[in-house]
């Protein structure tokens, strides 16, 4: 046991001064992200989608312009992939319809917040159409845990949301 508990403690400090060495990811010791919490007074979607409740543990948030659905746990427990954490997300826009624009002119990004990393960038959005109505469908492979900002822009409107990844 001794003997692997060293070996263990070797390829830690091997591995903290190679990433030093190597400008490793350094996140601020005293930083909390400022993960979006269900506003107060909640978001009302529009006229048209009154009633329409988010599920159990979900919220909506945003403006009549484009709104989502969050989870009041967003981040934690996301699937991993070989792409990283990875999520679909719902995108409702006022007066946007899944049958005229089936491939919408939609753009996602993503930025981490809690240190320096690669900007996510997506233009894929599919069209989607449930009980919640038409909505735009985004995918978001998350490359590594951390503090998130998911940013969406459409018809001249974005919405911000942040999320902590966790493993």
């Amino acid at each position: 046991m001794k003997i692997q508990i060293s070996r263990l403690l070797t390829l830690i400090l091997s591995l903290t001064v190679l990433l030093s060495a190597c400008g490793g990811i350094e996140v601020e010791a005293d930083f909390e992200c400022p993960v979006t919490e269900r506003p107060d007074p909640a978001f009302i979607p529009p006229e048209y989608y009154e009633g329409k409740e988010p599920f159990e543990g979900a919220f909506w948030y945003g403006s009549e312009g484009l709104w989502t659905m969050l989870l009041e746990e967003a981040g934690s427990e996301l699937p991993l992939s070989e792409d990283g954490f990875i999520q679909k997300l719902f995108w409702w826009a006022d007066g946007y319809v899944y049958s005229e624009e089936p491939m919408p002119e939609f753009l996602l990004l993503g930025e981490r917040l809690d240190t320096n990393a690669p900007v996510i960038e997506s233009t894929e959005a599919t069209n989607a159409f449930s009980e919640y109505g038409s909505s735009i469908l985004t995918g978001v492979a998350i490359p590594t845990e951390g503090c998130w900002q998911i940013s969406g822009r459409y018809r001249g409107e974005t919405l911000s949301f942040v999320v902590e990844v966790v493993p």
